[in-house]
């Protein structure tokens, strides 16, 4: 990981706030129990009281997406900040929950601020000239998802839901292959097998028919919903498709639905 090692030198010693969240980040590579880590960040994060944290966790976060190797470690950084930003998130809504619990008025969509930050940042790096930064952008969304869909943690208001959705549409056709194929993933979130003519299920059936990148072709056949809409283009990339990997991917999602 040298690109990273050297970017993150060249901002220590600059300012104290990104030396300490780069000494938090450089332990989580080799630290398996990351439960203090998370403690840490997060007390890192309360002593500023939300003034002057963002700027310096924002460049920080830069150097990580900016990283053209796409290794593990980036990965397993990146996941360590969506855990941390999720936790404070699911602290931050417990003490509104407990504040306000005697109120009677409609309880408001809140996040915290961190987290807020931190989607409206990738909504603007989506767009960034560099396709490294574009595709971690989705790589990253997939795992904060991900992180709340299966652990049941944190919670996006409609506002990032909606941003989200459109980040889906811009990157799922982007001009690189591998953005796209990171960004038909995300879209596993957004899909409603139980409405008619879903557009999100629409748009991926006719991507899965029309994308030229067999890799991109495999994610939506991965993710895709199980529904009517879905069968007869399931069926056809199991039948025609020109690459192995896409007509098993779409062998194997046709079993699982006949599955007992």
């Amino acid at each position: 990981m040298v690109h990273l090692e050297s970017s993150f030198k060249s901002v220590k010693n600059k300012d104290t706030v990104q030396e300490l969240l780069i000494d938090i980040l450089e332990s989580v590579i080799h630290e398996a129990d990351k439960t203090e880590l998370v403690k840490k960040f997060c007390n890192l994060y309360d002593s500023f009281n939300g003034q002057g944290f963002e700027p310096s966790f924002e460049e920080v976060l830069m150097l990580i997406l900016s990283d053209s190797k796409r290794s593990a470690d980036v990965r397993k950084m990146l996941r360590f900040i969506s855990d941390c930003a999720l936790t404070l998130d699911n602290k931050y809504k417990t003490a509104h929950g407990k504040s306000n619990e005697t109120e009677d008025e409609e309880e408001e969509e809140i996040m915290h601020p961190l987290l807020e930050y931190l989607f409206q940042i990738l909504k603007r790096w989506s767009r960034a000239s560099s396709y490294t930064v574009r595709c971690h952008v989705c790589q990253f969304l997939y795992m904060i998802l991900t992180n709340i869909q299966e652990n049941g943690v944190g919670e996006i208001a409609m506002s990032v839901y909606e941003s989200i959705a459109k980040i889906i549409e811009e990157r799922r056709i982007d001009a690189s292959a591998i953005v796209r194929s990171h960004a038909v993933l995300i879209a596993k979130f957004f899909q409603d097998p139980s409405s008619v003519n879903d557009p999100v299920i629409s748009g991926l059936c006719w991507q899965l028919q029309n994308d030229p990148n067999a890799r991109v072709r495999q994610n939506i056949v991965e993710i895709l919903a199980a529904c009517e809409e879905t069968l007869l283009p399931l069926t056809g990339r199991f039948l025609y498709d020109q690459n192995a990997n896409v007509r098993n991917a779409a062998l194997l999602h046709i079993c699982d639905r006949i599955s007992p």
